[in-house]
């Protein structure tokens, strides 16, 4: 019987195996392998990251507005702010980042991915540039999320390869006393490796901007009722279609969940059926994880 080592040299090398599902056979070997550091990573790459999101992570794209005459086009301005807002983490899920690419491949329309940005940065931009109050956001094409996807495909393949050498193979889901200890000892790591990324059951995405080692975000935009403000974005995007409905009532239930065990369940069902709206909740998605944290 194969172990799980060779399971994932295996279906690391199969693109029609989902990252997502490698990810959890990764988290069982490093369970069981006690590789605190490879769980970690594995955790934040199939629930979100909070903070510390790793260099593959980051995207540059265009910054670009909606003009009501002719429609997108390219933002011009201080070439410092540009350059600044158009570098974007992505802090959701693999799994998320998965669903995006395979609904684009159905797309013939377009391969583009949209960030809307905060609100006070679009008023303050448009002010100083005396601007309309045009929408802006970024835009970067959807092949940049694939390279993240294989990034960490082959980050996998790499790990299981690095444990093979090391003489960690294991028999079917079990690994020997010797195998644990020769892990332990070797230091094969996967991942990015700069502190705790470690995001519980979170679904990342909101829009921040780093500057060297600053977090540069607006938060802002999240004062007052968060769910409020989820609620008031779902319907100036999509009005009250049998949609709109849908996403209204898991935010709903996560308001009247908050602060109890059922919370991560309404959080998960909202983030699924929010799946194809993540250009409207991604905003929303950092404030929502700390309460999954709190």
């Amino acid at each position: 019987m194969a172990g799980l080592v060779e399971e994932l040299q295996r279906e690391a090398l199969d693109p029609n195996i989902p990252v997502s599902s490698l990810l959890r056979k990764v988290k069982i070997t490093a369970i069981k392998l006690q590789l605190s550091e490879a769980v970690d990573w594995v955790d934040a790459e199939l629930t979100g990251y909070t903070e510390n999101v790793p260099e593959y992570r980051i995207l540059h794209g265009n910054l670009m507005s909606f003009h009501p005459y002719t429609g997108s086009r390219s933002v011009g301005g201080d070439p410092e702010t540009i350059k600044r807002w158009r570098k974007i983490s992505i802090y959701q899920p693999i799994s998320s980042l998965e669903s995006i690419v395979e609904r684009k491949k159905r797309d013939a329309k377009s391969n583009s991915v949209t960030i809307n940005l905060p609100k006070s940065f679009v008023e303050s931009f448009n002010q100083q540039n005396g601007e309309l109050g045009y929408d802006l956001f970024v835009e970067f094409d959807s092949s940049t999320l694939v390279a993240i996807i294989d990034h960490v495909r082959n980050l996998v393949l790499d790990w299981a390869l690095g444990l093979e050498a090391a003489g960690i193979t294991g028999e079917g889901i079990s690994f020997t006393m010797a195998e644990r200890e020769k892990a332990t000892a070797s230091n094969i790591t996967i991942g990015p490796v700069h502190g705790n990324v470690h995001a519980g059951d979170f679904t990342g995405g909101q829009q921040r901007n780093y500057v060297g080692s600053s977090d540069a975000s607006i938060n802002s935009i999240f004062s007052g009722d968060l769910f409020d403000r989820i609620r008031d974005a779902i319907i100036s995007q999509l009005g009250e279609d049998a949609e709109s409905v849908k996403l209204l009532a898991s935010v709903e239930e996560m308001k009247t969940r908050k602060g109890t065990p059922g919370f991560v369940a309404a959080y998960q069902k909202f983030v699924h059926a929010a799946a194809d709206h993540m250009n409207i909740i991604g905003p929303f998605m950092g404030p929502l994880a700390t309460l999954l944290v709190s």
